[in-house]
């Protein structure tokens, strides 16, 4: 199985494989995307490595949506740490995933504003799903959600989060 450098990098220590996988394929995304160069068919060979390439077509929309609603927040695939709004577009996933989907809307909301999380909260749990089919299964987030949750918000609330 190929290696991703998240796998080494001291944010993601307690993400699991699937989780540094699908990092790994959100960064490769927006760098691709930044960088001009077609990443679709990297995604598909590595994801591909554990059965996933069913779900790179749904990866590719919901990183459109996200790059269209101007999310920031996404590190260099090599970064050596994680963003709030990776860990928690990791949470709200693991929440889709268990069918916790209020949930997962109310994170989405603290990333967009509340028409584009309701346009994306859809697309977020049709990749879920999609992973979820492929045998991909991210942790229940409870770790990362809680531990954040301690801190102020100001401290955890990512940079983008709009308020009302």
């Amino acid at each position: 199985m190929m290696m991703h450098a998240v796998a080494r990098t001291a944010g993601a220590v307690t993400l699991s494989a699937d989780e540094r996988l699908i990092l790994w394929g959100m960064r490769t995304w927006i760098a691709g995307t930044h960088a001009e160069i077609p990443v679709s068919e990297l995604l598909a060979r590595t994801f591909a490595t554990v059965g996933a390439e069913l779900a790179v077509p749904t990866l590719d929309s919901v990183m459109a949506l996200l790059h269209a609603a101007r999310l920031q927040g996404f590190h260099h695939p090599w970064c050596r740490c994680m963003s709030d709004e990776e860990r928690l577009l990791l949470d709200i996933l693991a929440l889709h995933q268990r069918g916790e989907d209020g949930a997962a809307l109310f994170l989405t909301r603290m990333l967009l504003s509340r028409s584009a999380a309701r346009l994306l909260g859809a697309s977020l749990h049709a990749l879920a799903t999609a992973l979820l089919v492929c045998g991909v299964r991210l942790s229940d987030g409870r770790g990362r959600t809680a531990k954040a949750a301690t801190m102020p918000p100001a401290v955890w609330a990512p940079s983008t989060a709009t308020l009302h």
